[in-house]
């Protein structure tokens, strides 16, 4: 039944959407705490992570199969459930979206700091740039808005699909340095593997948004399902290979210096600022950036 919404959503707009919406400033944060509570054993809680939302993911490609309606899991709760569990399960996903992107234009800003001085000032006029920009883009059309997430999706991974490429002509040019880099494989041991997991896991999530434009995809009955398979399929390779990149690069042992941002402070360092603190890869040192 048509819903009197344009489709001018393709398939590679709908790929492009999984991706886009799964892969973010959580692999770089996510990746980090990994490596810093289990050592290269981090790698396991990213199969597991990935084989835990493949699951989900397959659930939501079947949904969208049988109801490739606007909405997603709003239409979904609300066939199965009822008007007051889709009223919920609407809600809930529109909150928690707000809420979720929020960290979108801070992360924004927080980069750009990192290559020139911001006041204050020009970091909050920054955001309030960064959110209009995005809105303006979302109500001159679906199908621009689309083009503009694919080249946005790119440019995101490109980066780190050349990490992966440059990592793994250096492993293979010099073995020993992956062998380096995964020895001790459990340095401090399994414990948090589940805890791990779990962010791991969040990592992972974003991957449901792309029911919700149902009406506004082309042939949303196959290209949704589709979509859903292969984006997850991507991301689940890519974090794995990047993860496998990062870990295999960093050789366990010897001093290292680490940026000192609020994050790693928290995380790792305790007494804050300049203090330093050993583990099984060996001496820390935060400094100030």
């Amino acid at each position: 039944m048509s819903e009197g919404l344009r489709r001018e959503l393709t398939f590679f707009d709908a790929v492009s959407l999984v991706i886009g919406t799964i892969v973010g400033a959580d692999i770089y944060i996510v990746a980090a705490y990994g490596a810093g509570s289990l050592g290269p054993a981090s790698i396991l809680s990213w199969i597991i992570g990935g084989l835990m939302a493949m699951v989900l993911a397959l659930v939501f490609s079947e949904a969208s199969a049988i109801m490739p309606r606007t909405g997603g899991p709003y239409s979904y709760a609300r066939e199965a459930l009822g008007e007051f569990a889709g009223f919920i399960t609407g809600w809930s996903l529109w909150v928690s979206s707000w809420i979720a992107i929020a960290v979108f234009p801070v992360a924004f800003v927080y980069y750009i700091s990192q290559f020139i001085g911001l006041s204050p000032t020009a970091e909050a006029l920054i955001k309030v740039i960064f959110i209009l920009s995005l809105t303006a883009i979302n109500i001159s059309g679906v199908g621009r808005a689309g083009k503009v997430n694919d080249v946005l999706t790119v440019l995101k991974v490109a980066p780190l699909i050349l990490l992966v490429v440059t990592g793994i002509l250096r492993f293979i040019w010099d073995p020993s340095g992956l062998l380096s880099g995964y020895t001790p494989f459990a340095p401090m041991g399994l414990g948090a593997l589940g805890s791990v997991t779990v962010l791991v896991f969040w990592a992972y999530v974003g991957f449901e948004l792309v029911t919700v434009p149902a009406g506004e995809v082309k042939n949303p009955g196959r290209i949704i399902p589709l979509a859903i398979i292969i984006g997850m399929v991507f991301v689940m390779v890519f974090y794995l290979l990047t993860n496998f990149v990062i870990l295999g690069l960093v050789p366990w042992g010897g001093p290292r210096i680490l940026p000192c941002t609020t994050h790693t402070c928290r995380l790792q360092c305790p007494g804050g600022c300049g203090c330093s603190y050993t583990d099984p890869r060996g001496p820390h040192i935060h400094r100030g950036l």
